[in-house]
């Protein structure tokens, strides 16, 4: 008799996923692809560049979503770094707070770019980039109020598609 593969509870914008182990391996690969994404940030003076480094983050975090480990794995990625996760793991922002480690960043701006990729996450359209994606809605400050508005205040959010 055939067993059928093991598949994680999540389905994916388009898919299952199967269940496989994330070894810390593959976890110091992706916080090396993260730190250096985050220097080409620091380094860089082109107004645009935010959204490349948004970019590794988002796919990172979608990736990781899909195999519905997106929390626990954030959690790791923080502990590899060195940092004491919080009670309560938002896995954009964690990421956020990773690669830029040891870089101190304001708690607004991690929050901001968080709400922006969570913004992404509903609704961009996978075939789109995402500076593309948060230029049509006016920027990464719209975007983030967007969140706010429709996703980030429990009961009293509107829920509206854009």
């Amino acid at each position: 008799m055939l067993s059928s593969p093991t598949f994680s509870p999540g389905l994916t914008r388009f898919r299952l996923r199967p269940k496989m182990e994330y070894s810390n391996e593959a976890l110091d690969e992706d916080l090396t692809r993260l730190t250096g994404a985050w220097a080409a940030l620091q380094s860089s003076r082109a107004r645009d560049s935010v959204y490349e480094f948004l970019t590794v983050v988002f796919d990172l975090v979608d990736w990781w979503m899909a195999d519905g480990k997106a929390k626990g794995r954030a959690r790791r990625i923080l502990i590899r770094q060195g940092i004491k996760p919080p009670e309560v793991t938002e896995p954009f922002g964690a990421v956020i707070i990773a690669a830029a480690h040891p870089t101190i960043l304001d708690k607004r701006m991690i929050s901001k770019w968080s709400r922006v990729l969570r913004y992404a996450a509903r609704y961009k359209d996978p075939a789109q980039s995402l500076g593309e994606f948060v230029k049509e809605r006016g920027g990464l400050n719209a975007c983030a109020a967007r969140y706010a508005r429709r996703l980030g205040r429990g009961p009293r959010a509107l829920v509206k598609k854009d």
